[in-house]
């Protein structure tokens, strides 16, 4: 490992689960809505397929480092029957997640930066942490953006703090840590910019199953003169619940793919050959099962939005609207008088596990981050310790 990948922080969402981990090892009972973990069970079909796939011995060796063949002929199916995309088998690439698929596509855009140093990566100021880490690893220089009050897209923003050294964007949509979803609209427009700057947008779409209000949305990928632009991570994990299988996949063109690959052969070879087998068995047989369980699971999801979406309204408190994935972020009322990580560790000290604000950005310390992908039982349990705080701190239900 290099040293500045030695040098990059640890992730704080990670170390905040940690924490919670010990404690709940240590006997303490804490209601865990600080990580964004679906909560309904892996489906059946994938459980089948994992049994079916185990048997054939040819699963076992390596692959080629950016996937086997079957693996990304069958997401490349899957990729155009559910997002209507079309990448063809050397624009895929099967990763370790969609943490690895954010790395290579980092690594990738930078590539020249030895000999071209100073460029720079857009995020946003209320983003997860993990983006900024893994620029600041590859050496790339950081600029920040937004947020707007609602937490839409700042593209008067963006197009100012646009330079010369300007080598992409990332974002995030449907959002984590806000839920928000950025319109078609916002999304052509940026992809205007990008088109007129030369820059590409790496595109994390691991939320784009999770829809709670309206239609799907498109990958800014599918706007004209955009998918040379654009580098797609996604995973696995959240659509069909297995977050620690590390499942992930990205799209993008050749050049640099190409470019991808050679990152990832340094890295770990070829992500795991079983679970590429396992995930190609999911796709082929089990496309329509795949659709309706990720129909039921946002059925739920949907149902919890609405009941914390209620619980906060009935209080008066400010929250952004989820629209997609599984979070609602919470303003925290100026009577309360402490910052995220003071109201999220009086929450803990509840039994209350909640991801302060700050984790996302400065510009976030107003906030705590609520993951609803949880049970209806836990969820009532945690409204009750809130309810709880807002009775003590003097905040006062709408009649």
């Amino acid at each position: 490992m290099s040293g500045k990948k030695i040098k990059a922080k640890g992730s704080p969402l990670n170390e905040l689960n940690a924490k919670i981990l010990e404690l709940i090892i240590g006997g303490q009972t804490v209601i865990r809505l600080n990580v964004g973990e679906p909560h309904v069970t892996t489906p059946l079909f994938l459980i089948e397929a994992g049994a079916e796939a185990s048997k054939m011995e040819s699963n076992n060796g390596y692959t080629f480092v950016e996937g086997a063949i079957e693996i990304r002929e069958s997401i490349s199916e899957f990729v155009y029957k559910m997002f209507t995309l079309e990448y063809s088998l050397d624009e895929i690439i099967f990763t370790s997640g969609a943490k690895q698929g954010i790395d290579l596509a980092v690594a990738a855009t930078l590539a020249d930066q030895e000999t071209k140093p100073g460029y720079e990566i857009i995020i946003f100021a209320s983003d997860w942490p993990t983006y900024n880490a893994i620029i600041r690893a590859h050496d790339g220089i950081l600029v920040l953006v937004g947020p707007n009050e609602d937490f839409s897209l700042p593209l008067a923003e963006i197009r100012a703090k646009i330079t010369k050294n300007t080598r992409a964007i990332i974002i995030n949509s449907p959002n984590n840590p806000t839920s928000v979803i950025w319109s078609n609209e916002e999304l052509g427009e940026l992809a205007q910019l990008a088109i007129e700057h030369d820059f590409i947008v790496i595109s994390d779409e691991v939320y784009n199953t999770i829809i709670l209000e309206g239609e799907m949305p498109v990958s800014i990928a599918s706007f004209k003169g955009m998918k040379e632009r654009t580098i797609i991570v996604n995973s696995f994990s959240k659509m069909w619940a297995i977050p620690g299988w590390r499942a992930g996949f990205v799209l993008a063109i050749n050049a640099k793919c190409r470019d991808m690959i050679a990152a990832k052969s340094n890295i770990d070879g070829n992500s795991c050959s079983l679970l590429q087998f396992i995930i190609k068995a999911a796709i082929d047989n089990h496309f329509e099962d795949s659709l309706a369980f990720i129909k039921k699971s946002n059925e739920e999801y949907k149902k919890n939005k609405d009941y914390i979406c209620a619980f906060f309204d009935l209080w008066g408190i400010e929250y952004v609207p989820p629209k997609g994935a599984f979070y609602v972020f919470v303003k925290l009322p100026k009577k309360f008088g402490v910052n995220s990580e003071e109201c999220s560790e009086i929450l803990l000290q509840e039994g209350l596990a909640v991801a302060p604000g700050i984790i996302f950005g400065e510009t976030c310390d107003d906030y705590i981050r609520i993951c609803f992908a949880t049970t209806t039982e836990e969820l009532i349990k945690a409204m009750n310790i809130i309810e709880k705080l807002f009775i003590q701190k003097g905040v006062v239900k709408i009649e």
